[in-house]
């Protein structure tokens, strides 16, 4: 009795039951939670990364990756990416990371972005962009601060105020399930709906890149196919297309001045899909394609 009792706890916490025999098979939502590569659980049953490793989307990663999620302008930290710090005369180029002196940016204490916008510095410019722009990937804007949303595990994230599972115990005891499609939605958007902003940030907080003047917004859609190969998540990789409207005119990637666009389009993709191949195991599907779009506005 004391057996089946232990088993139990053991099977609703989704930790693996070898010593309790096999499991019954599962399938999609019938699976338990189960944490991801460079996961354990810890002491009160609640997934934890292993030591050296960072939280990014659900998946335990060494810093590094966790640094290229949040950018050349950030750094990932226990809570999340944080701006790094300048001196009180220099003023935090998005694009580089570079902390330049506010003298060499041509008039950028005189600009005064309207209600809804906020000044940025990227490639030694100044511009005003979105106020959500500003904000360090993986936070939303609220006022006039940067709240994040509710830490989840991992192997979950955050959606709706709530923490989803993406990865759940596997056809195989020793190999976890992430599921593809539940991961895109959260993190890239509902196909044919806008794009979430962990994946259209980066392209915001750029509007020069994208040959936008002041006043003006475009449109990018963007048309990401996610291939897992024999469903093996260490070879998943990624293909994006992109294209940008504008008031004017619709302009199909590349466009004038466009490498600086596709460079960014490309390493907005790349920060994330290296995060989801970190979650490990095997994926729920072979394929998954999102078409999505992204507002970039030179406010």
């Amino acid at each position: 009795m004391a057996r089946t009792r232990a088993c139990a706890i053991l099977a609703a916490l989704g930790a693996l039951a070898g010593a309790c025999g096999a499991r019954a098979a599962c399938d999609g939502v019938a699976c338990a939670a189960a944490c991801p590569r460079d996961a354990a659980r810890d002491p009160t049953g609640r997934c934890a990364c292993a030591p050296g490793h960072v939280l990014v989307l659900g998946a335990c990663v060494p810093p590094a990756v966790g640094d290229a999620y949040c950018g050349r302008a950030a750094k990932a930290g226990v809570d999340g990416c944080v701006f790094r710090a300048c001196a009180e005369r220099e003023v935090l180029d998005a694009a580089t990371g570079a902390c330049l002196p506010k003298t060499t940016i041509e008039a950028a204490s005189a600009i005064a972005c309207a209600d809804g916008g906020a000044l940025v510095v990227a490639d030694g410019h100044a511009a005003c962009v979105a106020a959500e722009a500003a904000c360090p990937r993986g936070t939303r804007r609220a006022g006039a601060v940067c709240p994040r949303p509710p830490k989840c595990p991992p192997g979950a994230l955050a959606s709706e105020g709530r923490c989803e599972p993406v990865v759940t115990i596997g056809v195989r005891s020793d190999v976890p399930r992430v599921d593809l499609g539940s991961w895109t939605a959260v993190v890239l958007g509902a196909d044919g709906g806008p794009g979430k902003p962990d994946l259209c940030r980066p392209l915001a907080m750029r509007p020069d890149a994208f040959g936008l003047s002041p006043g003006t917004t475009g449109t990018v859609t963007l048309r990401i196919a996610i291939a897992a190969p024999d469903q093996d998540m260490t070879r998943l990789h990624a293909h994006t297309q992109a294209q940008l409207t504008t008031p004017e005119s619709t302009l199909p990637a590349p466009a004038p001045a466009a490498s600086a666009a596709i460079a960014i389009v490309e390493e907005a993709v790349a920060t994330l899909i290296e995060p989801l191949r970190g979650l490990g195991g095997e994926a729920s599907t072979a394929i998954v394609v999102v078409e999505v779009t992204c507002r970039v506005s030179s406010l």
